[in-house]
């Protein structure tokens, strides 16, 4: 596809290993590199984010879509509390580098719902907060005590394919095992 300029399509998260085995096809035969534009971050409870920059993985909050909340990740993961009662922070008091729980409300009738979502802020545009998203809270990994997020699980199978096996990681999947 001479004309092709970039690929829609998500590859953030569990869907990265497909981006990466798409990525060889792209770059192959042509002098500029072919974006896969992961367009916006969105959900059944709606549209949270746009991504702004075809090159990046992260997009701006929309702040119009719903009302967005965020617990801070040090406190998410200890929080029992109903979500009524949690002290969150808001758009304008995220700080760059630092991960929080997303807590959204919606038009068609979420109350300060937990979304599952944990983003790191890596900036600002304009007054909007840019997120990159870090994890799901439930998709953790739990080794002899230890937890593993799903990215962290995924980078250190990646470099064990890599290096030790040295072969092509095609697909994964984790289960328990007792």
């Amino acid at each position: 596809w001479p004309n092709l300029v970039a690929i829609l399509a998500a590859d953030t998260g569990g869907f990265r290993i497909y981006g990466e085995k798409l990525r060889p096809f792209l770059d192959s035969g042509s002098e500029e590199k072919i974006p896969i534009y992961s367009a916006i971050y969105a959900a059944t409870e709606g549209l949270l984010g746009v991504n702004t920059d075809v090159e990046a993985k992260s997009y701006v909050l929309h702040p119009r879509a719903m009302f967005f909340e965020f617990l801070p990740e040090e406190r998410s993961h200890n929080s029992g509390a109903p979500p009524t009662e949690l002290k969150t922070l808001f758009l304008e008091q995220l700080e760059p580098g630092k991960c929080y729980e997303l807590i959204i409300t919606n038009l068609t009738g979420l109350y300060r719902y937990r979304f599952g979502d944990v983003v790191r802020c890596v900036g600002y545009e304009g007054e909007a907060p840019i997120v990159e998203i870090a994890y799901r809270k439930g998709q953790f990994l739990n080794a002899r005590g230890e937890r593993y997020s799903e990215e962290d699980f995924y980078k250190a199978l990646r470099r064990t394919a890599d290096l030790h096996w040295r072969r092509e990681l095609v697909e994964y999947a984790c289960v328990e095992f007792y």
